[in-house]
Parts: C-alpha cells; sequence; structure tokens
C-alpha cells in the first residue's frame, strides 16, 4: 500500500478493526482487511480500498483497489473474506 496520499511502509503499524456481515455497515470508501486463499491454496491476506461500481444497466459491483498501482483491481467475489476495517496507520518514530 505503498502508493495515494496516504501510504503504509513497511515497519508501520495497522490499527483493524474487526468486523463481520452483521456489523461491517457500509464498506464503500473504505479500506479492508481481506483473506483470500490463491491457486496454490495458500492464505494471503491483502489490504484494499473497496469502490463501488455501477454499469449501465444498473448492476452493482465492489472493486478491491491497491493503493500500489504495480497490483491489479479485483472485483469482490466470493473467494474474498472481509475480517477487518482499517482505522488507523500508526507510524513509528525512527531511531
Amino acid at each position: 500500500m505503498n502508493g495515494g496520499k496516504h501510504p503504509i511502509f513497511d515497519g508501520d503499524l495497522l490499527l483493524l478493526e474487526r468486523i463481520t456481515s452483521s456489523n461491517a455497515g457500509s464498506i464503500t470508501n473504505t479500506t479492508i482487511a481481506i483473506e483470500r486463499f490463491d491457486a496454490a491454496g495458500d492464505e494471503q491476506f491483502l489490504l484494499r480500498d473497496v469502490k463501488k461500481q455501477i454499469n449501465a444497466q444498473g448492476e452493482v459491483t465492489y472493486l478491491l483497489v491497491a493503493r500500489n498501482p504495480e497490483y491489479e483491481v479485483m472485483e469482490a467475489n466470493d473467494e474474498f473474506v472481509t475480517f477487518a476495517r482499517l482505522r488507523e496507520v500508526l507510524k513509528l518514530p525512527v531511531n
């Protein structure tokens, strides 16, 4: 997530709020933590911004956008498990 106006760098600490489908509310335009399994079956954890998209037919899809432009935009689907919302990035003092 080392891109955008508010980059997250290696060593930064993330304050996450655990969410479930019953207490998440709207997650559009927020940054969420996602769990998924890749093609090899390995567990991955992703941090993505959620963007709502409405096509010409009025169908709604949600896009998962990395702040780092090196990563492609993904369309949300059932393989992603949202488990937390990013509340704050804590920058540790450099010694």
